[in-house]
């Protein structure tokens, strides 16, 4: 899979965790400790970022970050951890 295509699929699955978690860009900053500009791009693919960079967002944001090597595939590699409470437990 090619650069562009990785910075696709993780900017794709913040998205997919914007939504599920029904929160706003800027609430999504602000978990990561970022700004929403910089957020926003991450779901757009403009950013290079490294493995380490994902997996400190992963933790920051209560999920596991896998990385599996595999035939081409449009399946999401990050998922909540087993032990993090849901969204719809805390409201």
């Amino acid at each position: 899979m090619e650069d562009s295509a990785l910075r696709k699929q993780f900017g794709a699955a913040l998205r997919q965790y914007r939504a599920d978690e029904r929160i706003t860009q800027e609430e999504l900053a602000r978990r990561l400790s970022l700004t929403p500009r910089y957020t926003a791009g991450l779901e757009r693919s403009e950013h290079n970022i490294s493995l380490d960079t994902i997996d400190g967002m992963a933790e920051k944001l209560g999920l596991v970050f896998r990385l599996v090597a595999r035939a081409r595939s449009s399946a999401s590699n990050i998922e909540p951890r087993p032990d993090a409470p849901t969204a719809q437990a805390s409201k």
